[in-house]
């Protein structure tokens, strides 16, 4: 059994085997891959062939539902309440709750691996000392170099540019996800510093979205499956809720996607690009299997916030429901148990502790996360800790296997039952026969706000 196996009993891991990490997060990801269930006509094979190999967390929830805050908080183990990050600002570099060498690159360089990262991983300011000490080495061409991807003119006339899709004529090669994933592929499949922490970033599906024409082709617009949505879904909500519902920063808002008849395209196009994040993994795993590696990297795969695409008449992020925060997240580790489902709670901010245990690195203290490796070795074991998501100072969303409670800031309270209503439809904290779960789930909500910055979105 390889050193730094999950189902080992000895807490420590020999520096000369310490496993090697590959992290893979992309932008926007949701729930809509074929492993969690949150479309049914999604296709991705790859995020399937990773399951095969690891445990697959289907009750995993990002901690903030917008990608700063959300990196801050798996990058230093810590909870948007306890970093004061809540919006797109501060960046990592301008947070008072870390210090230099806190980031888990910056851990992970301490104990003594070459750190690489590739594409978005810290969003805006990177970490407050060098988070990554290793270049990644230059891929080797091979054939013809094609040119990079240039944009098309503006394919729909939203007033902000950035909400934007469809289908490019380009090649797979011409996208810069892609060429950035042949890259890292080439990496893995040769011999190179070990032990290493790789941390890629894959940028789709965040708007705008443009893929090659072949990922549209496979989710045609005939027979197009769209998600369930009406005014219906705000019954029973509290003001704040239907005020993060219906908020309109700088999307279009779902009502002018219906009356414009681009509803449609705008899922196509999500389902298209989750395709394309699903291609890139596969040229990443490929470059992992070919190499010398393969047997001892712990592969962890997720999304750094979910998306909603009509869902409580509400388009993007930005919400505390389970459309902005469920994150499709699989972690593969060497001797671990693969093909396992864990149904229990979990999020990104709990891998930071989870690979100090895998890799043997030294303890950190004040970490917020909760080491998933008792749910690694066995996917069933109960976790008594809830995982928590905040969106703005204040207002929070405690999930457990049974239970979502939300709160907001102003008082207002939301409660499902996730094993019979998992969309989320039918809201019981109204219900005083529920009171005495609502108060025990209430029991969990942080009790600091720190810094209490908010952001324009």
């Amino acid at each position: 059994m390889l050193a730094g196996s999950v189902c080992a009993e000895e807490s420590e891991v020999s520096s000369t085997s310490r496993p090697n990490v590959l992290l893979i997060v992309a932008d926007d990801l949701n729930d809509w891959t074929s492993t969690h269930g949150g479309h049914p006509q999604a296709q991705t094979p790859h995020h399937e062939r990773l399951a095969r190999r690891g445990v697959t967390f289907l009750n995993a929830h990002v901690q903030a539902p917008v990608c700063t805050a959300s990196r801050n908080s798996f990058l230093s183990g810590k909870l948007p309440s306890s970093l004061g990050s809540y919006d797109l600002r501060p960046h990592y570099d301008e947070l008072d709750g870390v210090q230099v060498g806190d980031s888990l690159p910056e851990h992970f360089a301490a104990n003594g691996y070459a750190t690489l990262g590739a594409g978005k991983v810290f969003h805006g300011g990177a970490a407050k000392g060098e988070p990554f000490t290793t270049p990644w080495p230059a891929a080797r061409p091979s054939g013809s170099v094609r040119p990079p991807f240039r944009r098309p003119p503006r394919l729909l006339n939203w007033t902000q540019p950035v909400w934007d899709w469809g289908a490019v004529e380009a090649e797979d090669e011409d996208m810069p996800d892609y060429r950035r994933a042949l890259q890292v592929a080439d990496f893995l499949s040769r011999p190179g510093p070990r032990p290493f922490f790789a941390a890629v970033g894959i940028s789709m599906p965040h708007v705008p979205i443009y893929a090659p024409r072949k990922y549209f082709d496979l989710h045609p617009l005939d027979g197009l499956v769209l998600p369930e949505s009406s005014a219906e879904d705000l019954d029973g909500l509290p003001a704040e809720g239907v005020a993060l519902a219906t908020h309109i920063a700088a999307d279009p808002g779902i009502a002018a996607l219906e009356e414009s008849g681009k509803w449609a395209s705008l899922v196509q196009a999500y389902l298209a690009g989750v395709t394309f994040v699903d291609a890139c993994l596969g040229v990443i795993l490929d470059g992992l299997d070919a190499g010398p590696q393969r047997d001892n990297t712990i592969v962890i795969v997720f999304g750094d916030n979910g998306w909603h695409l009509g869902e409580k008449r509400h388009l993007a992020k930005r919400t505390l429901w389970h459309e902005s925060t469920r994150t499709p997240m699989i972690v593969a580790t060497p001797g671990g148990r693969p093909g396992s489902v864990c149904r229990q709670p979990a999020g990104p901010v709990d891998l930071y502790p989870t690979l100090v245990e895998l890799c043997g690195l030294s303890p950190r203290a004040g970490l917020d996360g909760v080491s998933l490796l008792p749910q690694l070795r066995h996917p069933d074991a109960p976790r008594r800790e809830p995982v928590l998501s905040t969106w703005l100072a204040g207002n929070h969303a405690v999930r457990t296997e049974k239970w979502t409670y939300i709160r907001y800031r102003n008082g207002g309270e939301e409660l499902y039952d996730a094993r019979h209503d998992p969309d989320e439809r039918h809201n019981l904290a109204t219900d005083p026969r529920f009171l005495p779960v609502t108060r025990e789930l209430a029991a969990w909500l942080p009790e600091q706000h720190a810094g209490n910055r908010t952001a324009p979105g």
